[in-house]
């Protein structure tokens, strides 16, 4: 069986939920007999792509210094200018290359099944009768379509019509998917997600951590609307005016300056940390939190819970979306727009260590469930259907 992946997700991320999911299908597949992966790709910084072993690829043009620099003096606007515009110039060249190398790939038609790896339907009118399999990570685009361009929405709908077998990343996502699309049960297949953190992974004991970081909630990601961190925050101002010990940190994009001001204006801005961290860093800091927060309204899984798992760090979380079926019982669940629900769940984890150690244990019961092993097994599976319908 020859697995043909494509170039979209490798291009666009350097580290993220969607490339480390196929980069552990790919690596995890490719030892099991009768399965041989291609990926179309030519240029990329894919960190998880680089530790396979078919990473004979290049890396993408870096940014020059002053790309992202409007402060130093250093630089003249000219020079500036100019910076930007030979940088993206030769970004532009290679994402063209990227998709002229799948486009050739499929054209080619040597493959038994194609695995797009996003959202771009360029691969539609050249596939001909191969039959092709897509994976849905969420419906964050149709839930919440004010944040997005309603392209992506158009675009989902067409290659869901025209994928051979569609993969979701759980019960909650698959029953979305059948709520917003006219799509047969028996077309989709559940095949759950892992986490790239192994049960008790080395701690890098070289972490810059902010200072006096002794007694901290984790926040990890994305702060966009729908995760629900603005209102997290307000609902735990208590707990950080009861014990000034206490701290939020937050990996993720830097704080910008409206998120500065926010904290500023509820008095907190001294118990609100931000660290850039790698992936080798993240047992550490999973492992030294009082617990992780999970405080989003949609997640198609939630990997981050198993991650968290893993590292022996308790988790609170949303009673929302795909959270429950997760997480399971090795969690502790808040209503997600009831402030006081918050409230009472980050304190009970706090100020209670027995519960805190129970629900450790329960964590590295629950994350039995969950393998990279599994995932490619059955999602070989997905793709022998695939080719036998």
């Amino acid at each position: 069986m020859k697995v043909l992946y494509d170039h979209q997700i490798f291009e666009s991320q350097k580290f993220g939920g969607v490339s480390k999911y196929f980069g552990e299908l790919i690596f995890n597949s490719g030892s099991m007999d009768e399965v041989n992966n291609d990926i179309s790709i030519l240029h990329s910084d894919n960190g998880y792509l680089k530790s396979l072993e078919t990473n004979n690829f290049l890396p993408l043009p870096q940014r020059p210094l002053s790309y992202n620099d409007n402060s130093d003096n250093s630089y003249s606007i000219v020079k500036r200018f100019f910076d930007r515009f030979f940088y993206l110039k030769k970004l532009a060249k290679c994402y063209k290359e990227n998709k002229e190398e799948s486009i050739q790939k499929i054209i080619t038609q040597n493959f038994d099944v194609f695995h797009p790896t996003y959202y771009d339907d360029y691969f539609l009118k050249h596939i001909k009768n191969k039959p092709f399999v897509l994976t849905v990570h969420d419906l964050t685009h149709q839930i919440f379509p004010e944040y997005f361009s309603p392209k992506w929405i158009d675009k989902s709908k067409e290659m869901l019509e025209n994928a051979r077998r569609i993969i979701v990343v759980s019960e909650n996502t698959k029953k979305d998917l059948m709520d917003f699309y006219d799509i047969k049960d028996n077309k989709i297949d559940v095949v759950y997600l892992a986490s790239s953190i192994l049960e008790g992974a080395v701690m890098n004991l070289s972490v810059n951590m902010p200072p006096n970081m002794e007694k901290y909630l984790l926040y990890i990601g994305s702060r966009a609307s729908y995760k629900n961190f603005y209102f997290f925050v307000q609902a735990i101002v208590p707990l950080f005016r009861e014990d000034k010990g206490l701290y939020l940190l937050c990996t993720g994009d830097k704080f910008s300056e409206e998120e500065l001001f926010f904290f500023a204006k509820l008095g907190i801005a001294a118990n609100i940390k931000h660290i850039y961290a790698t992936e080798d860093e993240l047992p550490y800091i999973y492992q030294n939190a009082v617990a992780f927060v999970y405080p989003s309204l949609y997640e198609g899984f939630g990997m981050p819970i198993l991650e968290a798992f893993a590292c022996g760090c308790p988790v609170i979380c949303s009673q929302a979306s795909s959270f429950p079926e997760i997480a399971g019982p090795a969690a502790i669940y808040f209503e997600p727009k009831n402030k006081q629900s918050i409230y009472k769940a980050v304190y009970s984890m706090l100020n209670d260590n027995v519960l805190r150690t129970a629900m450790i244990v329960k964590g590295f019961l629950q994350l039995e469930k969950f393998s990279w092993l599994n995932t490619a097994a059955q999602t070989r599976e997905v793709y022998s259907k695939a080719i036998a319908e």
